[in-house]
């Protein structure tokens, strides 16, 4: 190996080890700033939990109930009334109709769909 080779690889070596350093230094501060975040957010009362958590299992109830589509592959969230509804669907009528369905129960304040349309 030559005298040049050697040095390109050192020098190699040593900005491969500078960038691993970079993305470790980043990575850290990435973690402590949002786990301090997220430490940071006041807790709700069990109270407000507990009427999303009903909400939440009223609109799964409501959504296994209907008897033309299936729901199953959608994933509800609920919190503070909004719900949230996930996951996916294979038509775009069950899309409308999910929604109809989850707007009826008391409690949901607002529906947002993040529902994909399953295409075979």
């Amino acid at each position: 190996m030559s005298r040049i080779s050697i040095h390109a690889s050192r020098r190699a070596v040593r900005n491969a080890l500078s960038t691993f350093a970079t993305i470790s230094v980043v990575a850290l501060l990435t973690l402590t700033v949002s786990t301090g975040y997220a430490a940071s957010l006041p807790l709700r009362p069990d109270t407000e939990r507990q009427v999303d958590r009903v909400t939440t299992h009223e609109v799964c109830d409501a959504l296994a109930a209907d008897p033309i589509h299936y729901f199953r592959h959608v994933d509800v969230y609920v919190r503070d009334g909004v719900a949230t509804l996930s996951g996916f669907v294979w038509e775009p009528q069950e899309i409308y109709r999910a929604r109809e369905l989850t707007a009826r129960v008391p409690g949901v304040v607002r529906v947002l769909d993040q529902m994909e349309l399953e295409v075979w």
